[in-house]
């Protein structure tokens, strides 16, 4: 499969640099589920270090895997007016199903914090063990999206799955909650409420 292949690439060349970064996304989320669901891109959530710039370094990356380097933005989870340049991306415009790669930036409220705790949660994947983001950390990212987008069924339905079929620490959610200046919507927090 294709998507495997080019997480094995990504992951052996991000190892070559100087910096934190971890697996999240439909990769993870499929790790933390009852069974895998399919996902079409691979996200990569990297910080900054004291040699290289994380924007820079997904740039670098995209570069040497010879794609071409696209930025994104969502919505900014603090200011519904503002747009946040939160991702580099990279798309295969042959779409044999794989379609891309996505590194999400620290200016994101939940990625550094996220990306620390999984340099303690290494997951093997076959061909390498790697730092992945843990269930709680994923499980706020997707809360984030969700309060940002109802729509967005994939995370709704990962954050069931996920609270589900794992062991979840919710104070720590409930803290990652509290100490971010997010105004979640009241549907958003029911997913968790009845977990506490």
């Amino acid at each position: 499969m294709k998507l495997f292949a080019e997480l094995k690439r990504a992951t052996e060349l991000l190892r070559t640099y100087p910096g934190q970064w971890a697996i999240c996304g439909g990769v993870a989320s499929s790790i933390y589920r009852s069974s895998p669901r399919y996902t079409d891109d691979i996200d990569f959530a990297v910080i900054d270090s004291d040699l290289i710039k994380a924007k820079d370094l997904a740039t670098l990356i995209i570069k040497n895997l010879g794609y071409q380097e696209y930025q994104g933005f969502v919505p900014d989870p603090q200011n519904e007016t503002k747009q946040l340049n939160a991702l580099v991306c990279a798309r295969d415009i042959k779409e044999d199903r794989f379609k891309g790669l996505d590194f999400l930036l620290p200016v994101q409220a939940w990625v550094e914090q996220a990306v620390y705790l999984a340099q303690g949660n290494l997951i093997d994947y076959g061909f390498a063990t790697l730092p992945t983001i843990t269930p709680e950390s994923l499980i706020f990212a997707k809360l984030i999206a969700l309060n940002s987008n109802p729509e967005r069924y994939k995370d709704l339905d990962d954050i069931k799955e996920i609270l589900t079929n794992n062991m979840i620490n919710i104070e720590f959610i409930n803290q990652e909650i509290s100490n971010c200046r997010i105004n979640f919507k009241a549907e958003v927090l029911e997913l968790i409420k009845s977990k506490n």
